[in-house]
């Protein structure tokens, strides 16, 4: 992924419409953040998940690693909400 912050990214995808997975890596710490058609709907980093992992992956600040698979097992289990799922889509 190019010079982007995880905001700009998810924001970046919701308008293309992507599925996959974001893999973010920050200090040793790893979070992924799945996508279906643009829409945000799983995120997990260690033990936190949903909104939380949201919060705490965006939040991550100085040199993150992002790649996308846009090829990735999406999980069945949808954990963010929709009012953040539309927050991070209007970045």
């Amino acid at each position: 992924v190019e010079d982007k912050d995880v905001h700009q990214f998810l924001a970046e995808a919701a308008r293309r419409a992507s599925s996959g997975t974001l893999h973010a890596e920050h200090n040793g710490r790893r979070g992924d953040i799945h996508m279906l058609f643009g829409h945000v709907f799983h995120a997990s980093s260690g033990r936190v998940v949903g909104d939380a992992a949201i919060d705490l992956i965006i939040g991550w600040t100085g040199d993150v690693l992002l790649t996308f698979d846009p090829k990735a097992k999406l999980p069945a289990k949808e954990t963010v909400s929709k009012e953040m799922a539309d927050r991070l889509a209007t970045g």
